[in-house]
This record gives C-alpha cells, structure tokens and sequence, in this order.
C-alpha cells in the first residue's frame, strides 16, 4: 500500500517508498513487492520502478493486478510517468543458458504499456525483418507479430509508462487487462 497522502505532500526532491502486497482471491494469490522511487519538480511527478518482484505462482497475473491498482493509485496522486529498467537475465543450467524464465520485464511491461526503448543492436534485426527502423515497443507492437519478435530478441532496455488519461501506455494497459479478464473498478480495486 502507498501512503497517498504522503504522495500528495511531497514537498521534497524525491523519496523512496518500498512496497508489498498481497493477493488472495478466487482465482489467484500471490505476492508481490519492489521499490519505488518518487521524484517531483515545479512541473510533474515522475515513478521510478527500481524493484518489483511476484512471488508464488508466477504467470497467473498476481503482478499484473497489483501494477493495475498502482497505475490507478498513481494517476489519482497526480504521477505523469513511471519508468523503470525493464530486464532480461539468463537463467544457467549445466553448461547451457536459457532466456526465458528469469527476469522477463523487457517483453511484461511492454505489454503492459510501457514504452521501451529498443537498443541499437534489436533496431537492425528489426530493419532487416520488417524493412524499416523501428525504436520503440509502442512501435513494434503495432506490428502483426511484433510482440512475439520482441519476446525472441528483446533485451534490458529503459521504459516509461505515460500515465496521462488516453495515452498509449493507458490504451495498451487497457487492453491487455481486457485480454486476460482484469477488471479495475473506478476506486482501483480489482
């Protein structure tokens, strides 16, 4: 739970909140906390995600139902933005590694809205697949099959959530709640 009131008052440069929250429901249950940090200047207020971490039954849509309630937490207290380092770690077997199961923030939160920044490396392979430059995951994802390329070649790379109403951050959220059955009532509870 963040202190809303304590978002509201924020009077210094920036503070660090850290965070659990629990979830326990019909359908799911599970863990999640991280750590945020809240930055505000005489224009916005920015969310830097440092950590965010599911635990229990990873898959089953624990984080994306906590990140549903905060990004409506956050828009109400007045946040422009949450970015974060969206990773991507190997995970060692014997002598081999696979990329698939660790740390896999660089393909959830695109498709969870935020927008990240593909790294010149993923930008050429992209060119060659689809013919043209292509920089962002807002971007790629607009593509038929994108989203399954990104989940092949993605890497960690910087992203940020827009969390102005009618955003795309906000339409791509929007959508991917609506594909897996999410709903969010009007007061962030799901």
């Amino acid at each position: 739970r963040v202190d809303i009131e304590l978002l509201n008052n924020l009077h210094q440069k920036s503070v660090r909140v850290s965070f659990s929250s629990t979830l326990d429901s019909r359908s799911v249950a599970g863990c999640v906390s991280g750590e945020f940090t809240f930055r505000r200047n005489k224009w916005r207020s920015v969310c830097e995600m440092n950590d965010f971490n599911v635990y229990g039954d990873r898959g089953q849509g624990v984080g994306t139902r906590v990140f549903a309630r905060q990004v409506h937490k956050l828009s109400d207290c007045g946040v422009s933005w949450i970015s974060t380092m969206a990773s991507r770690s190997a995970r060692y077997e014997g002598n081999s590694v696979s990329l698939s199961t660790e740390s896999n923030g660089y393909y959830t939160w695109a498709r969870l809205g935020f927008d990240l920044k593909i790294p010149k490396d993923k930008q050429r392979v992209l060119r060659d697949t689809f013919g043209r430059g292509i920089s962002s995951t807002h971007e790629l994802f607009r593509i038929e099959g994108g989203g399954e390329i990104w989940r092949e070649i993605g890497s960690t790379c910087l992203g940020v959530f827009n969390l102005s109403a009618g955003s795309r951050s906000r339409e791509m959220h929007a959508e991917y709640l609506d594909m897996k059955g999410i709903c969010v009532a009007p007061n962030g509870s799901i």
